[in-house]
């Protein structure tokens, strides 16, 4: 039996939802760099929940699957994952502004 976390469509997903999240952050990120001050501080932990609410989103979206319902395993690795590549992509937006 594959693994489900190998599976092409999967890693398109984590690429989807960590790209969904990184943006998220990363707006609100570039509206505090813009600003230049410390007033706008509160927009970066703005960001941060965002950026958990969409992986959140693609964690309740693992639950009502069935096959990765009995793989407890397999949507651990998925949602971090998906995490690394959200933070790996928001890092790249963040050096480039």
């Amino acid at each position: 039996m594959r693994n489900p976390v190998f599976d092409k469509k999967h890693w398109l997903e984590y690429l989807m939802y960590g790209l969904i999240a990184a943006l998220l952050y990363s707006v609100l990120l570039i509206i505090h760099l813009k600003d230049g001050n410390y007033e706008s501080l509160y927009l970066l932990y703005i960001g941060n929940a965002l950026f958990g609410v969409a992986i959140l989103a693609y964690n309740f979206k693992l639950i009502y699957r069935p096959y990765e319902k009995q793989r407890t395993v397999s949507m651990l690795i998925a949602a971090h994952l998906t995490t690394v590549i959200g933070t790996i992509i928001s890092m790249i937006f963040a050096a480039i502004c």
